[in-house]
């Protein structure tokens, strides 16, 4: 074996690569000081594995073998040194007839070690130089003062040095190996015994809880599927309970809307016949006055007839006759005068009937405005009374949960409920109020600690714990508020994490408590970091080196060290989240309960605005009736006076016939016109009598539609009740199915459509109930049960055998 070069890059001062030839027989180097002779033998013997950078002249670490620059040039980020031997004597227990030996240092602190450029171990290399005579303490390298070292030595001393010369060295450090690895072997087969005594004792012991633990996951097993296939059977009996009920409030909104049709129609009916009426009316006034005039007129001419009787026995005086000409002419101007009077204020009531009528059309459309108004919010209430009537049983399930500490453990609810045991404040999760958007942070990042309780103090605590043990009712953890120390979050750290845009504040900082619990709270939050999301919780995390758990919004957590959890958050039952719920519920119902009196405040304005406009339709009504009244009045005036300036002008003409004419032609005329009024007037008296019929039917019509219309609207007002007592069943029942299908998810972890078709077939409900409580008086009677039995005994069973 002979050392054929050195290969020196970047160590000490050796800044550029070089390779220095060793040639057979001596090879001598030769330079002042300072110009890196003994770098030459510091790099031989750390390639041959010197680890004490103090035996290589360096200060602390091996990096400071790397050239470190000067003035003039910049330093290196690595070191190596290659040494290549001949091998072709294989004197080293290697079968490569020439050997390169590389060792390289990098800045980070890095080191590799090659044999003919195969990465292998500093073992490897040490072993393989072991008794060549050339290790990095061989003395095949001798330093300066170091024959001195060895000329000065003891003689223990001088043995060793011959013995590593001889090559016993190898085998002393053989021997000194397995005497380890025997003494080794010793040990393990002591702690082996050791074991299995402890095993041999522990066994029997864990074997009875394994079989109790095996009993209570059947017991369990088969409680589960009983009572999957139970809620499964409620679930479908509500189920179709509530389509029945749909079904059947459809129905009623199907029937309420015909009967709401009908009434309209029914409604319109009625005021088309009432109209009818009031045109029948006004005929059979008009035809009544038509009468009286008839009647008058035939009186008239049964007088003038026997005036002209009596004028035929005495001789007409002319002079008289004259005048009465000329009084009739100034009547006849005077009734034309009271005519034109009458006709226009006849035309003045037209215009105002006309203008009443308008105004009745314009308030019937505003009637019928209101009543779809009124319907709409009728039906509003009618569903924000069943959400509010939902939502108020589904508070009073979680304040039930809550009042009944059916969210804790047994343990915990045992310790609470006990009146004896003084000194405590309730659990952790109880003293914490949270806004909902912090609440699966808080509610991750607690965990099974909301169920921590608090007490007094120590004594408290320990005669909460002497309670549990007596009486077997599990573990609980305590908080004595004199002597729990909050965490928090040093200063430096906190202004890190400030500084990143996800940083939302401690976790102690988004949470409202009692003062006096601050150290308790603070003991769980007060070194959580909350983050906006994922992405901000790992920046942070890095930040701060991972020094303290930050957790995101979502509830994913990055602890201490570096470690993840995350993924979906399940729906858990705990006391945060009930509270939570139960802010949110209180908050649904204030809304709710603010739109219901908005409704009843709409409904009572729509209702009192529909009275108003009945009034005001009632009052219209009123006055187009007097109207018609009055213009029937004038009517019946106009045709009076129309009569009478006939009969003047008749009498005038007649007058003035007497003049020119006979009297026996006058009184021919005078009887046919008699005759003709007696005629007229027998065709008035038959087409009254048919005018007044024709009201009494319609009058009968009338009084048949409006008892129907009573009928109608109270067997409306019927299906209303009818209705709304159905969509209050319905809240129920959405109420009931909601909790069973939550209880569903949140305890057996399955969904209603896979349950229905894994679930077993029940035969009989009322026994298969005494089964469930059958299988809990089992469970209850195995006592405190440690499941991990299971798999414990499985495990040391296993080690034993």
């Amino acid at each position: 074996m002979q050392l054929k070069c050195i290969k020196i890059s970047g160590f000490k001062s050796f800044a550029d690569k070089i390779e220095i030839d060793v040639k057979d027989g001596i090879t001598g180097i030769v330079g002042p000081n300072g110009s890196g002779k003994s770098n030459i033998v510091d790099a031989v013997k750390w390639v041959l594995g010197e680890q004490s950078v103090k035996a290589l002249r360096g200060s602390k670490e091996m990096t400071d073998v790397i050239f470190q620059g000067s003035a003039s040039r910049q330093g290196l980020r690595s070191a190596s040194v290659t040494l290549v031997f001949d091998n072709s004597d294989h004197y080293l227990a290697s079968d490569f007839p020439n050997l390169e030996i590389k060792r390289v240092v990098y800045a980070s602190g890095e080191n590799e070690y090659l044999l003919n450029n195969t990465k292998v171990r500093l073992k490897d290399i040490t072993d393989l130089f072991l008794d060549s005579g050339a290790g990095k303490e061989a003395f095949s390298i001798i330093s300066q003062g170091r024959i001195g070292e060895i000329l000065n030595s003891k003689p223990e001393e001088r043995r060793s040095i011959i013995e590593e010369a001889a090559g016993v060295l190898k085998y002393k450090k053989r021997k000194t190996e397995s005497l380890k690895k025997l003494n080794a072997t010793n040990e393990n087969l002591s702690k082996i015994d050791l074991i299995i005594d402890e095993l041999s004792v522990n066994l029997e012991p864990l074997r009875e809880q394994s079989e109790k633990a095996q009993k209570y996951e059947t017991y369990k097993n088969e409680l589960e599927s009983i009572e999957i296939a139970l809620l499964v059977n409620d679930i479908s009996s509500i189920n179709e309970d509530y389509e029945s009920s749909r079904n059947e409030a459809e129905n009623i909104r199907n029937e309420i809307s015909q009967m709401s049709s009908s009434s309209s129609t029914s409604d319109a009916k009625i005021e088309v016949m009432k109209l009818e009426l009031m045109k029948v009316e006004s005929e059979i006034n008009k035809e009544s006055h038509n009468l009286l005039c008839a009647t008058e007129e035939l009186s008239e001419l049964e007088a003038n007839k026997q005036l002209l009787v009596e004028r035929k026995k005495y001789e007409v005086d002319d002079v008289k006759l004259e005048s009465n000409i000329l009084n009739l002419k100034e009547e006849i101007k005077t009734l034309e005068g009271n005519l034109s009077s009458l006709t226009r204020e006849l035309s003045s009531i037209e215009e105002k009937a006309e203008s009443l009528t308008e105004k009745r059309t314009n308030f019937e459309v505003d009637i019928k405005k209101l009543a779809a108004s009124k319907s709409n919010v009728t039906a509003e209430l009618a569903l924000k009374n069943r959400l509010l009537t939902e939502y108020k049983n589904k508070l009073d399930i979680l304040n039930s949960n809550i009042e009944n500490d059916t969210l804790l453990p047994n343990s915990v609810k045992s310790v609470l409920s006990n009146p004896r045991l003084t000194g405590l404040h309730g659990t952790l999760g109880s003293i914490l109020e949270i806004e909902e958007k912090y609440t699966t942070a808080i509610d991750t990042i607690l965990g099974a600690m909301q169920n921590v309780i608090i007490t007094d103090d120590e004594e408290a605590a320990k005669r909460a714990i002497s309670y549990l043990k007596e009486n077997r009712q599990g573990r609980a953890t305590f908080f004595p508020l004199n002597l729990i120390k909050p965490r928090t979050i040093d200063s430096i750290s906190l202004e890190k994490a400030k500084c990143d845009t996800g940083f939302i504040g401690t976790a102690l900082d988004l949470v409202h408590y009692d003062p006096k619990y601050a150290n308790v709270v603070a003991n769980q939050l007060g070194n959580v970091i909350v983050a906006v999301n994922i992405d901000a919780m790992t920046r942070i995390g890095k930040l701060l080196n991972h020094t303290y758990r930050v957790v995101s919004l979502d509830g994913d957590i990055i602890h201490t060290g570096g470690s993840m959890s995350g993924g979906s958050v399940k729906n858990s039952k705990n006391l945060l989240t009930e509270k939570n719920n139960i802010a949110n519920l209180n908050k649904e119902i204030e809304a709710i309960t603010k739109t219901i009196e908005n409704c009843k405040d709409k409904l009572a304005q729509i209702e009192g605005e529909d009275l108003i406009v009945n009034s005001n339709l009632g009052e219209i009504i009123k006055n187009l009736f007097e109207l018609l009244e009055e213009k029937k009045n004038k009517e019946s005036s106009i045709s009076n006076l129309k009569i009478l300036i006939a009969n003047k002008k008749s009498e005038l003409s007649g007058t003035e016939g007497i003049k020119n004419s006979s009297l026996d032609r006058e009184l021919d005329l005078t009887l046919e016109k008699f005759y003709q009024k007696e005629n007229d007037k027998n065709s008035i008296a038959d087409k009254l009598s048919k005018l007044q019929s024709h009201k009494s039917e319609l009058s009968t019509s009338i009084g048949e539609l409006e008892s129907e219309s009573r009928k109608v609207n109270s067997e409306y007002n019927r299906k209303l009740a009818d209705l709304n007592a159905l969509e209050v069943k319905l809240g129920k029942l959405d109420t009931k199915l909601d909790t069973l299908l939550l209880r569903l998810s949140d305890e057996y972890d399955i969904t209603y459509e896979k349950a229905k078709k894994e679930c077993l077939v029940l035969e009989d409900i009322n026994e298969t109930r005494m089964q469930v409580q059958a299988l809990r008086k089992k469970i209850k009677d195995l006592g405190e049960v440690n499941t991990g039995a299971i798999s414990e005994f499985e495990r040391i069973n296993t080690r034993f055998e």
